[in-house]
């Protein structure tokens, strides 16, 4: 009788542990490429260089990132 109170105590714990551990980790997100915005774009840690540019504003964006279209007009502003 006891054997089984401390199986379920047991297995109560670990589903407990289990939820805690899972709660704590962040889902992924992934990033789709959906259109290429512009033709080039500049980053803080590259300075002036004109670099290829990422296929959407929000991942330019997450990291400083200004993308511009051909003509030099900018078409995603850091935020």
């Amino acid at each position: 009788m006891a054997a089984k109170h401390t199986t379920r105590l047991c297995s109560w714990a670990l589903l407990i542990a289990m939820v805690l551990v899972v709660s704590n980790v962040e889902c992924a997100r992934p990033k789709f490429c959906l259109i290429n915005p512009g033709n080039y774009m500049t980053c803080p840690s590259s300075g002036d260089e004109k670099l290829r540019p990422a296929c959407n504003c929000c991942l330019a964006q997450s990291d400083g990132c200004n993308i511009y279209s051909a003509n030099g007009t900018l078409v995603c502003p850091a935020t």
